[in-house]
C-alpha cells in the first residue's frame, strides 16, 4: 500500500508535468500495476505537488470535491483517460490515442490570460476540470516545442515510468538513478558475485 500524496509527495522525475502525470501508475510493466490517483483527493494532492495548481486552487478543489463527489470522480476518470491517451501519443503515437487527445483539445480549448507578468490558462467553468485543462495546455506546449527532449521509458520494463531525456548525450536509461538505476546496479553486482 502506497501512502497518500498528501503524506508523501510524488517523485517528480519526468521533467515535465504531463510526464509526471504518466508516472502516477506504479509498476506499470508488471501484472500488478498500482494506480495512485485513486480519488479526487489524490488528484488534488498530486496536482498541487507538481505545480499544476497552487495552494489556493487546491483548497477550492477540495471544497468542491466534498460538495460534489460524483462530479469530482467523473473529472478524475477524465484525467486518467487523458493520461493514458497522452502516454500513447508520447511513447507510441498510436492513432486512437491521437484521436482522444485531439478530442480533449477540442473539448477543453485553452484561453490564456496574462496576470502579474506571467500567463496561465483561464480556469474552466467546471472547477473539477482545472488540473485537466492545465495539463492539456502543457501537453500542447510540449508537443509544439521543436527543442523538446526525447521522451523515454525507464530501462526497467517493470517500472513503466517515463522521462524527458535532457542528458547531454540523450542516453539516460533510468527514470531515477536512486530507484530503478540502483536496483539494476545491485542486480548486476549480485550476478557478478554469484558467478565468481
Amino acid at each position: 500500500m502506497y501512502p497518500s500524496y498528501r503524506e508523501r509527495p510524488p517523485r517528480l522525475v519526468g521533467g515535465h508535468p504531463v510526464l509526471d502525470l504518466l508516472n502516477t501508475v506504479e509498476w506499470r510493466g508488471t501484472d500488478r500495476p498500482v494506480e495512485r490517483l485513486t480519488d479526487a483527493s489524490e488528484v488534488i494532492a498530486w496536482s498541487e505537488a507538481s505545480a499544476v495548481i497552487d495552494r489556493a486552487e487546491a483548497d477550492e478543489l477540495d471544497d468542491a470535491a466534498k460538495a460534489e463527489p460524483a462530479v469530482a470522480e467523473a473529472a478524475r476518470r477524465r484525467l486518467i483517460g487523458f493520461r493514458e491517451a497522452a502516454r500513447g501519443v508520447l511513447l507510441g503515437n498510436a492513432e486512437d490515442a491521437q484521436a482522444e487527445v485531439n478530442r480533449l483539445f477540442a473539448a477543453y480549448p485553452t484561453i490564456w490570460r496574462v496576470a502579474g507578468g506571467s500567463v496561465r490558462p483561464v480556469p474552466p467553468e467546471e472547477p473539477h476540470a482545472l488540473p485537466l485543462v492545465r495539463l492539456i495546455a502543457a501537453l500542447a506546449a510540449f508537443l509544439a516545442d521543436p527543442a523538446r527532449p526525447p521522451v523515454r521509458a525507464c530501462g526497467d520494463p517493470r517500472c513503466g515510468w517515463v522521462f524527458a531525456d535532457g542528458s547531454r548525450r540523450r542516453n539516460r536509461l533510468w527514470c531515477d538513478m536512486g530507484g530503478c538505476g540502483n536496483r539494476a546496479k545491485a542486480r548486476r553486482h549480485a550476478a557478478r558475485r554469484k558467478g565468481t
